[in-house]
């Protein structure tokens, strides 16, 4: 067999073992759960059917099993003919190997954290209504973390993907013909949302600030698109992790400025604007992309002016926030955002070859 499908296989082994060892715990579980009444079913706290100690063992059985697969896994691929061909000339497969490696580690510190979780609630219980069953007819809504934890699951489903079967022509003609258009058409759906909806809780200068800041980065998500387009050679491509990190990046900012009410949204989405240059040069470094020569081409025309304009407004949005106990800060605060919009429209402008 191939070695970098004897090592892909290897670890799916492995993830396949401890999913089993889990789904056994499921079911002892379960089964314990049937042999309770119902009343202890509703009332008990949570951990009251499986003792403590037995919590412990089963966790210690589970740890002990992910470090045997370990050694296992290093020992398989340490003891090769040909380790190097393996690893050393693949970095996709030993970049797969590290992220596994490192979802298993957090899974399992994941696990010890929620058996002391467990633990601590029991030790300390309260008044619970988790056996209530909710009113007809209420919402109830998935939890943030599980909802952020879903998409980071898909995003991280769409890297392997590309870096265990595309080609580079491919991740390229995938990012500019899907994920890009895709990312624009959402964005547009976001702002036409955004325009048909009200929201008591937020002011009116609140709201100037957010559509400020929201038509800003969906104008700056079209320019990432134009900068992508520049690529001569698909098979050149190799900047999709930093592009796809942008178009994470740009919908969890947009998320939290209008759907959260939290003062530090526009310090954060400032905060967004002053790192974006610092990630075009990053995605130009892997790119390799040489800096055009001649007399259209000046300072003006590189990242530092959009770096030092945003800087300086997000120290005033630093002084503002210490200054000021209103969330949205008033009317000072819609000025200030309109003239950094209004002078950072000017540096594009002015970064445009020949037009400055």
């Amino acid at each position: 067999m191939e070695p970098r499908a004897l090592a892909f296989l290897i670890i799916m082994i492995a993830f396949g073992a401890a999913g089993v060892v889990g789904f056994l715990v499921y079911l002892y579980v379960q089964a314990t759960r049937r042999g309770a009444s119902p009343d202890e079913r509703a009332g008990a706290p949570a951990g009251r059917e499986i003792p403590l100690w037995l919590q412990i063992v089963l966790a210690l059985l589970a740890l002990g099993l992910a470090i045997a697969v370990l050694v296992w896994l290093v020992i398989s691929l340490g003891g090769s003919e040909s380790p190097n061909l393996v690893l050393g000339d693949q970095p996709r497969a030993l970049w797969f190997l590290v992220l596994m490696l490192g979802i298993g580690v957090a899974g399992l510190v994941a696990f010890v954290v929620y058996l002391i979780h467990r633990a601590v609630t029991r030790r300390t219980p309260r008044e619970s209504s988790a056996g209530a069953p909710h009113p007809e007819g209420e919402a109830v809504q998935t939890p943030a973390a599980v909802r952020l934890l879903g998409l980071l699951v898909l995003l991280l489903i769409f890297l392997l993907l590309n870096w265990i079967y595309l080609t580079k022509a491919q991740e390229y003609a995938l990012m500019l013909g899907l994920i890009y258009p895709a990312s624009l058409a959402v964005a547009l759906v976001m702002l036409f949302d955004k325009a048909t909806r009200n929201w008591s809780a937020k002011t009116v200068a609140a709201g100037f600030r957010e559509w400020m800041y929201g038509d800003g980065m969906v104008f700056l998500l079209v320019l990432a698109v134009l900068n992508l387009t520049t690529v001569e050679k698909a098979e050149d491509y190799r900047a999709q992790f930093w592009d796809l990190l942008y178009v994470t990046l740009f919908f969890f900012i947009f998320w939290m400025l209008d759907r959260k009410a939290t003062r530090y949204r526009f310090l954060t989405a400032q905060g967004y604007l002053f790192l974006l240059p610092i990630w075009l040069l990053i995605w130009e470094t892997v790119q390799e992309v040489k800096a055009p020569e001649g007399d259209d081409y000046s300072w003006w025309s590189t990242i530092w002016p959009f770096f030092i304009w945003a800087g300086a407004f997000l120290v005033l949005e630093i002084i503002a926030l210490i200054a000021s106990r209103r969330e949205d800060g008033g009317v000072a605060q819609v000025l200030k955002d309109a003239v950094f919009w209004v002078g950072y429209g000017i540096l594009l402008i002015v970064a445009v070859p020949g037009g400055g």
